[in-house]
């Protein structure tokens, strides 16, 4: 490219002097915006009036990249490696340089200018905007796949889609789930929550279309760290005297919490005489169960079910009493 720099700037300085203010060069027609198909074949007129010796260019520039420039072609030589790419010249009363281009792929879509370079001030230029139909793809780093948020946060869910005609974004919720802001489906390439709640956590799916292929579609998992929730089916549980007995509270928290139990201010462990578990059950949610082997009358009384995380603490409180007759709870007997 240096040698053909060398090359152009010379002629650059040689043609300038020619160039006459008396006759102006002109672009007289240019082809108008072309919508093609992958495969199909396009041709891009540039009618030139009074050019004399001045070159005319045909470039290629990425849509909204101005910076990014090919040299095509100057006068009818071709200065691209694409067999694909052809030049045909027609001289008469006007003179008309065509760039066709043969068997076109997605990335031949762009903005294709035509221009007459009369000095180093002075370009005329007109472009054709070749535009490829093709199907919808996600650009993964341009959009959201996993998000982790704060509750009580906004948030902005993003996917953007390449393709033409340009892809509708519609946002749904795993198993069709209402949408935070109400409705099943939503359209855009943002979708905002305010104020995100923990129920908002879970898949969301971002789907492209544009009837050019099959649409697209991206899962994005947000997940919502919340303090402690304590739930407790029995308060108050009963059991004699020699029998085992289950005390069991429901943590739901994000990030998983640090689950305790404690009877009288102390905290209980697995021994001889306590057996502690923790279980995941789903979104979030720990069964936390700890159970007196056998009742003796010291464990009547209050028990506390505790969860802390980042996010916070909760507690809930499981009363043991004493009955008169034994209580009948599944294998509690020993």
């Amino acid at each position: 490219m240096g040698y053909f720099n060398i090359i152009c700037t010379a002629y650059l300085l040689i043609i300038s002097i020619c160039y006459s203010e008396e006759k102006k060069a002109g672009i007289s027609y240019i082809s108008p915006e072309q919508v093609k198909n992958i495969g199909e074949n396009v041709v891009m007129n540039c009618t030139v009036d009074n050019i004399g010796e001045l070159p005319v260019f045909w470039n290629k520039k990425h849509r909204g990249i101005t910076t990014d420039q090919t040299v095509v072609s100057v006068n009818n030589n071709k200065l691209v490696n694409d067999p694909r790419y052809e030049l045909v010249f027609v001289n008469g009363s006007q003179q008309t340089f065509s760039l066709k281009i043969n068997n076109i792929q997605i990335h031949d879509s762009g903005i294709y200018e035509c221009q007459i370079v009369a000095n180093f001030t002075t370009k005329i230029t007109q472009f054709v905007e070749l535009q490829v139909r093709s199907p919808p793809t996600i650009i993964d780093q341009h959009s959201t796949l996993h998000l982790n948020v704060e509750e009580g946060q906004d948030v902005v869910l993003k996917c953007y889609a390449e393709g033409y005609p340009r892809p509708t974004i519609t946002w749904t919720r795993d198993l069709n789930a209402i949408l935070p802001a109400g409705g099943q489906s939503t359209e855009g390439q943002e979708l905002r929550i305010k104020n995100c709640r923990k129920e908002d956590r879970g898949l969301y799916f971002c789907s492209a279309s544009n009837n050019v292929g099959e649409p697209v579609q991206k899962s994005v998992n947000l997940e919502v760290e919340f303090a402690p929730i304590i739930s407790v089916f029995r308060p108050k549980v009963a059991q004699v005297q020699g029998y085992s007995i289950d005390l069991e509270c429901n943590v739901l928290a994000h990030p998983p919490s640090q689950i305790e139990w404690t009877k009288d201010g102390k905290i209980l462990y697995n021994d001889n005489h306590y057996e502690i578990s923790h279980l995941g059950i789903v979104n979030d949610l720990t069964l936390s169960k700890v159970r007196i082997l056998s009742v003796e009358n010291h464990n009547y009384g209050d028990y506390q079910c505790k969860a802390t995380n980042k996010m916070g603490f909760a507690q809930s409180r499981i009363n043991l009493y004493k009955p008169v007759i034994p209580i009948e709870y599944t294998n509690n007997k020993l």
